[in-house]
């Protein structure tokens, strides 16, 4: 309808823009403006062919991006990885999701450098849905944490707004008990500790999973300080609005 095109005009121009301000070596003067990945959606029930997704993936890379793929099945995962052993992988190209992840999948994304981008506040939000839906077999498989990182794989947090709750420490909580809103815990195994669950939100938008950022001069300040301990923030989050916690925020000022 008007209200779509209207959207892709949008879309477009932006790019448009964001394209200019790179060929002038503006875009990182602006810190605003910066071309990403290319998201690419992986829907089940229509697949691209193979070819057709390797493509896409090669032309993308061609053009000096990376990918970023949508995959919420572990079919899907595995369609993608099949893929980058065709093509290649270039610093930089995530999953997005990887709702769905066998230990063998795990490895074959650490070896290719793939990013993962995950969502754990689905645990706590959608969990016991979960548990009625999936097979116990393959529920060990679901919105992995702790598997991730230990295959050596860049991970980082998300929320998925407005699908999951936008709020962030929801995400942490959910990725350190790995608890049900029926507070049943699916694969405890998974769980990371305070530091890992936090530094899924602290690395750079375009760095996902790198290393997390630091508070100095000349860095901007997107931070807020906090009037209690972080741990009890954590702890006390579903029963407190985060919002009780804070003492002042920063924007995208300056340090």
């Amino acid at each position: 309808d008007t209200a779509d095109v209207n959207d892709c005009t949008k879309a477009e121009n932006l790019l448009m823009q964001a394209q200019s301000f790179e060929k002038v070596g503006m875009a990182d003067y602006l810190g605003q403006i910066k071309i990403g990945p290319k998201k690419i959606l992986l829907d089940d029930f229509a697949l691209p062919s193979f070819d057709d997704l390797s493509e896409l993936v090669s032309e993308t890379h061609k053009q000096n991006r990376s990918v970023a793929v949508h995959s919420v099945t572990e079919a899907s995962l595995a369609f993608l990885v099949a893929v980058f052993h065709s093509v290649g992988s270039r610093d930089g190209d995530r999953v997005e999701h990887a709702s769905m992840a066998s230990p063998d999948l795990l490895s074959a994304l650490a070896k290719l450098r793939v990013r993962v981008v995950t969502q754990p506040n689905f645990i706590f939000e959608r969990g016991d849905t979960y548990l009625a839906e999936i097979p116990s077999a393959e529920i060990k498989n679901l919105y992995r944490c702790k598997g991730w990182l230990e295959a050596g794989v860049n991970l980082a947090g998300g929320t998925d707004a407005p699908f999951g709750s936008a709020n962030p420490w929801v995400s942490i909580w959910a990725a350190m008990n790995r608890k049900t809103q029926d507070g049943k815990t699916i694969s405890p195994d998974e769980q990371l500790d305070f530091e890992q669950a936090l530094n899924l939100f602290l690395s750079e938008a375009d760095d996902p999973g790198g290393k997390p950022r630091q508070i100095k001069v000349g860095q901007p300040a997107s931070l807020c300080v906090l009037n209690a301990p972080i741990s009890k923030v954590i702890e006390q989050q579903l029963d407190n609005p985060v919002e009780k916690f804070i003492y002042k925020s920063f924007g995208t000022s300056f340090i």
